[in-house]
């Protein structure tokens, strides 16, 4: 037996643990608990599509690479489909996704190879980020999204972007980003700054990508890249 695929998810509730799960040659699902417990799923995840990411808190779930969701039932041990997505994914792929928790709900987000990214919902919804603008930057890879009120998405060359309401704009690129700790905005609204100063339209600011993501997301500044794309 090998393990082909493997990943983590932080719980939403402290102390935060995060959960190591993988899945073998033979489809079946392990996780490792915060305890140390290793739990082995009798059942192999259904369908023959690559499972591209999973839950492993609570009744474990499986998302495969052409959308379709599964959950392991904690009464029956066997996997449940709770979500098919061939009308969403009928002409594209899933290349990349994963799995975050905020107050105990599961938000499962994908790429796929039209390179938009997409929340989807056990309900069988699909809502697209940044209005569905396809993540620039090709052929470099999406390695994976971070969610919140402004997600940022990094892409194998280092590139990092901040998802706006209608495009992907970069903020920088991590190689860079690590030398100084910043990256350079534009203020296209003013405001007031520590020490009675003030930001006016125009000024370029250096600030840490936490800053940057507060401030685009209350629209004061944008990146400063050469435009939307």
């Amino acid at each position: 037996m090998q393990l082909v695929h493997a990943g983590t998810v932080r719980a939403s509730s402290p102390p935060f643990a995060a959960r190591l799960w993988a899945v073998t040659d033979s489809r079946q699902l392990v996780t490792l608990g915060a305890a140390g417990n290793v739990t082995v799923s009798c059942e192999s995840v259904p369908g023959s599509a690559a499972v591209l990411a999973c839950d492993p808190f609570g009744e474990p779930m499986a998302v495969l690479d052409d959308g379709a969701m599964f959950v392991l039932r904690s009464d029956s041990k066997s996997w449940r489909r709770v979500r098919a997505a061939e009308d969403i994914f009928m002409e594209t792929k899933l290349i990349a996704g994963g799995v975050e928790l905020a107050y105990s709900r599961r938000k499962v987000w994908t790429v796929a190879t039209d390179r938009v990214v997409r929340l989807l919902s056990v309900e069988g919804r699909a809502v697209a980020l940044a209005g569905g603008a396809a993540v620039p930057g090709a052929p470099a890879a999406v390695l994976t999204v971070i969610l919140d009120s402004q997600p940022l998405a990094l892409l194998a060359d280092g590139t990092l972007l901040i998802a706006l309401p209608n495009a992907w704009r970069a903020l920088g690129n991590v190689f860079e980003i690590e030398a100084s700790g910043l990256v350079p905005v534009r203020v296209t609204t003013g405001f007031g700054l520590p020490g009675g100063e003030s930001a006016r339209p125009g000024d370029v600011l250096e600030v840490s990508v936490a800053r940057a993501r507060d401030l685009i997301g209350k629209c004061f500044v944008e990146p400063c890249d050469e435009g939307a794309a």
